[in-house]
């Protein structure tokens, strides 16, 4: 049986921060436990983005893949070095076009946050400072006048592009995040948030991150709320040795990770250096980072799965966010510079080599937009706040009596319970990247009430291997209780209840006056039970689960994915052309089968000799590569007309590439368009643009010696292509009749 803590809850503040604003239509309020609008408890859901980072004809589409996640606001670097990579010479044009991103963040009805920095890191040249900053020989990242006025000179061209999308004009722009990961100077970040107000940057909130310090950064208290992150693997650690278990999979009441970024400070934290101890109680958790996957270094390659990422985010929820933020949610490409490359590397001073182009991220939605598996799981989350957050929000941690203080036990059950007087929901987390877990079984959970102490479920649960959920306790659906469930709640339209059926358990569903229904799971088409006082209870499978849809306040189920733009309903797969779903129409679903003509695309490739082609692999590249062999192919596309008939009919036409190597690069027409860092999975690249263009295609790959890179999987030599093919992604508009 499973116990927790029982500690008492810090009271509710409220009017104790220096935040909050209002205008015609919406008032923000923080509190100490969660953000107010209207009044109300507001959950906001996060997702990372960065505009500059992907092509402005694809922003549209990108952010309603988001909103279709779940995301209700989408937060953004506005990275200096892109903007004003010459002194004075600024640039909101093509893919730097602000103001035209933050039109279409309004126009899908999400809200944004902007990350002014100016300095931001984001893995990025100079932490994104222009070369001609460092060149002026004036303090950074501090109060030098001379280092203020430039930033003030930057910060007033952006607000110039984003003046109109402000919260005060009923723009979407609700909060700014000030600097990045500055952990001991919290008189600057006042500066700057006076600053940013003295300008125009007037918005209801503004953050700061506040870890990267023992005890959390140091911060100026009561004007800003300190955000926090969490992943789930470390590619900025120097060595090439697997990481210890992170501590991001258990529940713990420590907001903060001292970790993150430690590859950007010359001396590493310990408890010593900073005895700064921020005041918890008087911020609501909030998240800016929890890594929606990771980005890949020189030196290590993890692979992320989609439980990876899934698990952080809900032992996150469990311990008390109460804002998540993923970092990243879309995925991108690099820019390149008139001058130089914009990634970061050692060559400009930074402590990592990352590729030269790819920003992937290992994100939810890549940098071609492709869905990977966090997607559908992370957004059964952000489903459950939208419809059960305004009471969520105020339900505080209790943390379970046998303390898990051994970061490699891995037999204790991880649990913990977000509970508000009768009513919670306990939170159980059985997975661990990368680590065998036990199964548990017949496992009770005790928790108290006003009556007493509560045990549930009888009989118990078996929680199986790699398994995390939260189940409900003394629910109330629409005046009557459910006294518990063993099955997670998704969501709600009217008398209809979603659940997520629990692997290796029946979905059962034990109401406080004794009735007992059994959720009927069907692999094909889930149906409703109903309680004798009329409530539906929808069981999703899984599978179903994470196809489950909200689109327009209408439930769907997709065979593949879909988000909505005014009314019309966008679907799309990859590789499949059967796009069929099924909508929920108040009873039942309703199956509506859709499905593409299949497109047939052929590639070959043939090695190259040229010698002339040695070019195309930068210096850079080549010496992070040692001195091993660089191969090359050129890839051609059969039947180029035909194929063009075919790829207008597809969303994407991917190019997926199985190697062994150190880096491989992608050109067309000489110039370099993608890279990848090998990790032992095949890479895929968007390639239909340059289709489209009839530019010629060539890929270098460069030899993979045994040099201590670390890696989780394939091989660690060697320099061969093995499989090259062409993958289209499906699209179908479907509108009602």
């Amino acid at each position: 049986m499973v116990k927790f803590q029982w500690e008492k809850a810090a009271p509710l503040q409220r009017g104790h921060l220096n935040l909050g604003g209002k205008n015609r239509k919406e008032n923000i309020q923080v509190n100490s436990r969660y953000l107010e609008k209207n009044g109300q408890c507001w959950i906001p859901v996060m997702g990372e983005i960065h505009y500059v980072r992907l092509p402005r004809n694809r922003w549209r589409q990108a952010l309603l893949k988001m909103k279709a996640g779940g995301i209700t606001t989408v937060s953004t670097y506005v990275i200096w070095i892109y903007h004003e990579e010459e002194e004075e010479k600024f640039d909101f044009t093509g893919n730097r076009d602000l103001r035209y991103f933050l039109s279409l963040v309004k126009e899908c009805g999400l809200k944004a946050v902007l990350r002014l920095g100016p300095w931001v890191h984001g893995e990025v040249k100079n932490g994104g400072f222009p070369d001609w900053l460092l060149e002026k020989g004036c303090g950074l990242r501090c109060d030098d006048p001379r280092y203020l006025s430039y930033v003030e000179r930057f910060w007033k061209a952006a607000l110039e592009q984003a003046k109109d999308f402000l919260f005060y004009k009923e723009g979407p722009v609700w909060a700014v995040q000030l600097e990045n990961e500055l952990t001991d100077n919290a008189p600057h970040i006042f500066t700057l948030k006076r600053l940013a107000k003295k300008i125009g940057f007037d918005v209801p909130v503004y953050t700061v991150t506040g870890w990267n310090a023992a005890y959390g950064a140091q911060i100026p208290e009561r004007e800003v709320i300190p955000v926090f992150g969490g992943y789930a693997e470390a590619p900025w650690e120097g060595h090439n040795r697997r990481l210890q278990p992170s501590s991001h999979y258990f529940f713990l009441p420590d907001r903060n990770d001292s970790g993150i970024g430690n590859d950007l400070k010359e001396v590493k934290m310990d408890a010593i250096e900073n005895t700064y101890h921020m005041k918890y109680d008087w911020y609501p958790f909030a998240t800016c980072e929890l890594g929606g996957g990771i980005q890949v270094t020189h030196h290590r390659r993890p692979v992320m799965c989609g439980d990876d990422v899934a698990a952080v985010a809900l032992v996150a929820l469990g311990s008390g966010n109460n804002l998540p933020g993923y970092y990243m949610y879309h995925g991108g490409l690099n820019g390149m510079g008139k001058h130089t490359s914009f990634q970061e590397s050692k060559k400009s001073g930074y402590p990592n080599d990352l590729p030269v182009r790819d920003y992937d991220f290992q994100a939810p939605l890549g940098a071609y937009g492709q869905v990977r598996e966090q997607y559908g799981k992370l957004r059964l989350f952000h489903l459950f706040l939208k419809y059960f957050g305004d009471n969520f929000g105020d339900m505080v941690p209790q943390f379970q009596e046998t303390q898990i203080t051994d970061r490699n036990d891995t037999r204790t059950l991880r649990c913990c319970v977000r509970a508000n007087g009768d009513s919670g929901f306990v939170f159980v987390n059985n997975y661990q990247r990368l680590t065998d877990m036990p199964i548990h079984r017949k496992v009770e959970f005790c928790v108290k009430t006003t009556h007493g102490e509560m045990i549930f479920p009888q009989g118990g649960m078996n929680i199986q291997p790699g398994v995390y959920f939260f189940i409900p306790y003394h629910l109330n659906m629409n005046g009557r209780y459910l006294k518990y469930a063993t099955a997670q709640l998704i969501a709600q339209k009217e008398e209809t209840w979603f659940f997520l059926a629990i692997e290796g358990n029946s979905a059962r569903y034990i109401f406080e006056d004794g009735e007992s229904l059994e959720g009927d799971i069907s692999d094909v088409c889930p149906k409703a039970v109903i309680s004798r006082s009329g409530h539906k209870i929808v069981t999703l499978t899984r599978n179903q689960a994470e196809h489950f849809f909200d689109i327009d306040g209408w439930f769907y189920i997709a065979k593949g994915q879909m988000y909505g733009d005014k009314g019309t309903i966008f679907l799309y797969r990859e590789g499949n052309p059967d796009v069929s779903f099924w909508k929920w129409e108040g009873d039942r679903f309703l199956e509506y089968r859709q499905k593409e003509d299949n497109i047939s695309l052929h590639v070959s490739v043939c090695e190259s000799h040229d010698e002339t082609s040695e070019d195309l692999i930068g210096e850079e590249e080549r010496k992070l590569s040692g001195l091993g062999m660089v191969k090359r192919w050129k890839i051609k596309i059969q039947g180029q007309k035909e194929l063009m008939d075919q790829a207008a009919r597809a969303d994407e036409i991917f190019l997926e590439i199985s190697y062994t190597g150190d880096i491989a690069q992608l050109y067309a027409d000489g110039r370099l368009e993608a890279d990848d860092f090998y990790r032992g999975v095949p890479w895929k690249v968007g390639i239909q643009s340059f289709l489209k263009e009839g530019r010629k295609l060539e890929l270098c790959i460069t030899e993979k010696t045994d040099d201590h890179v670390y890696l989780e999987r394939g091989k660690s030599k060697g320099c061969s292509l093995e499989k090259v093919s062409l993958i289209p992604v499906y699209k179908k508009i479907w509108k009602e009749a």
